[in-house]
């Protein structure tokens, strides 16, 4: 790893650190002063897709002229990096990888000191776009598999080829990956929930930098909203529709043995596992229930901790919430501080829906979890 992915990381890690420290002394939203600066920025930078995933519909959508184009995207990274200094700036989408773009506003990212992530569905991963990921600076690349078994893979991506081009993607990076961190996504549902012990394991073979578990929600909270704000209607999806079909797959039992084993793994520190223990129960709970109380007992945090950005330069603290404000004719620092910032919190504390449980939006203190987070991207 060379010196200035080392100090990135190191200075990331730190103020992660901090910031959860200062949260178990005085909670954020409970301080009498403005909230620290987010934690994680957020850049939806196209809703095109490729694939057909039931647990989405943003490949319904077509090109819109109205994304912000090159420029106007280095524009906001620098914004972004003289407010908050070294952040963690993750890209998603759609497909990130559609964007011509994508790899030039990286580059001009991590050239200003920016921690940079993609989460893609991988089919767009050759050998030469792989070089070309590798040499554009990003830190961190995130593959969406959800299972070892193609037919099922196919059909959570809605496409016969997904599971091979997930495979020749990954085998592609490894090969020139230079000290990236390669890591997996899966969401969760109850077609593949006895298989992820195996994934766990088969990631680790991999020589992968780790796996994290994300619970299958209603399509309906992964919004596509027009440049104005609009959102547009989306069914809730097949996978989360056979979420509420109690056992016809797995029971409730079979699922406490599955995240038991899993929890055991993050409890020791596995150096794969990147969902914390806590994150993992409290996804047992959501799988054997989805409506279950207990999961809205703790206030979803990322009224102070997330900073989203559309395609179109439009910002929310939560992403299936109002605008707002625009980097293209605001300040990030004038957003965070903005009245309608400080009215979507308090609209936040109050929400009553189960997306804070999504591993974008999970936040926890776990010292042994983030402890061994640090370390690693510090002697990796």
């Amino acid at each position: 790893m060379n010196v200035k992915r080392f100090r990135q990381r190191a200075t990331l890690g730190a103020r992660y650190l901090r910031e959860y420290v200062a949260d178990e002394l005085t909670p954020a939203y409970k301080r009498n002063y403005l909230p620290s600066k987010p934690l994680d920025v957020i850049c939806e930078i196209t809703y095109i897709c490729n694939l057909a995933c039931p647990t989405c519909f943003r490949w319904t959508s077509k090109p819109d002229e109205h994304e912000l184009t090159t420029e106007e995207w280095k524009q906001v990274v620098s914004g972004l990096k003289d407010w908050l200094g070294t952040c963690n700036l993750t890209f998603t989408g759609g497909e990130a990888f559609l964007r011509k773009d994508i790899l030039d506003i990286i580059e001009f990212a991590a050239g200003k000191g920016i921690v940079t992530g993609v989460v893609s569905n991988g089919s767009l991963i050759d050998k030469a776009m792989a070089k070309r990921i590798a040499d554009s600076g990003l830190d961190g690349l995130c593959v969406s598999l959800n299972s070892l078994k193609r037919h099922i893979h196919n059909e959570t991506r809605g496409t016969n080829g997904a599971y091979d081009e997930v495979m020749t993607a990954l085998e592609n990076m490894k090969a020139v990956k230079q000290g990236m961190r390669l890591s997996l996504s899966t969401t969760v549902v109850r077609e593949n929930v006895n298989e992820l012990v195996d994934m766990v394991e088969w990631t680790r073979k991999m020589g992968l930098y780790g796996i994290h578990f994300q619970p299958i929600m209603p399509a309906t909270l992964l919004p596509t909203f027009e440049k104005d704000g609009t959102f547009k209607k989306i069914p809730i999806g097949t996978p989360y529709k056979n979420l509420l079909k109690k056992e016809e797959v797995i029971d409730d039992a079979g699922i406490d043995e599955v995240f038991d084993r899993l929890i055991a793994m993050a409890d020791k520190g596995d150096p794969v596992m990147i969902s914390s223990a806590g994150h993992l129960r409290q996804m047992a709970t959501y799988l054997k229930s989805p409506t279950d109380p207990v999961l809205l007992e703790k206030v979803c945090q990322v009224g102070v901790k997330n900073f989203n950005i559309d395609p179109f330069g439009n910002v929310r603290l939560c992403s299936i919430m109002d605008i707002v404000g625009n980097l293209l004719t605001q300040t990030p620092a004038e957003i965070w501080q903005s009245a309608n910032a400080s009215d979507q919190r308090e609209e936040v504390r109050s929400c009553e829906k189960f997306c804070r449980i999504m591993y974008c939006n999970h936040k926890e203190l776990d010292f042994k979890q983030r402890f061994k987070r640090v370390v690693g991207s510090l002697t990796e």
